[in-house]
């Protein structure tokens, strides 16, 4: 008997030595999952809107219409690559700014919002992520650069839109500080966030 259970704790002490020597090779920490391998982050790239995205945009909008859209129209689509400030939809009078997420060096993503000195409060227009990279913190890193950008251009605070249907996105805007104004429709909900205290 004893001499069983020397040679259970012989057998795991030497399985547990040939991964560490593994990791190491590896360079993986000894305690980490092979299942949690993290993507690193270079991988990941924010860019400002070019024409040559402008059909990765359209494609992407299309295939989420009804969620970015209350009846959608190609004067819509249009508005959405639009960055001048007299577009008849455009009911901010300011430019939009429109931001690229690249992984890769593939567009998987993209974000739009407003601010300007006329306007009491900034405005994210439209965020949207390909439906093979969502849940992976991808709409997250594009809030966060929108975040950081208009705190730079001294924004106290940033509204959005979004329909109540849309229980992903609305999870995602709750668990970035957004908090629920106010119902602008039966199906329509106002969500702002105080950016002073973002970090």
């Amino acid at each position: 008997m004893i001499n069983k259970i020397i040679f259970l704790i012989f057998s795991f002490f030497s399985i547990s030595l040939q991964f560490n020597n593994l990791a190491s090779e590896l360079r993986i920490p000894a305690s980490a999952s092979v299942a949690s391998t993290i993507i690193p982050e270079d991988k990941y790239e924010i860019k400002d809107y070019e024409e040559s995205n402008k059909q990765f945009i359209f494609d992407l909008c299309i295939a989420n219409a009804e969620l970015l859209f209350e009846k959608f129209t190609n004067d819509l689509l249009e508005y959405v690559v639009d960055r001048t400030d007299n577009h008849k939809y455009n009911k901010y009078k300011n430019k939009s700014n429109i931001k690229i997420l690249f992984f890769n060096n593939e567009p998987i993503g993209f974000i739009t919002y407003f601010y300007g000195s006329n306007m009491a409060k900034a405005c994210i227009e439209f965020l949207c992520i390909d439906t093979k990279c969502r849940a992976k913190g991808n709409a997250t890193k594009l809030l966060n650069y929108a975040f950081e950008d208009l705190i730079l251009n001294e924004n106290d605070s940033v509204t959005l839109e979004t329909y109540i249907h849309n229980k992903l996105a609305l999870k995602i805007y709750l668990k970035a500080g957004f908090k629920i104004k106010r119902k602008t429709s039966s199906d329509i909900v106002e969500l702002e966030k105080q950016l002073k205290n973002f970090s």
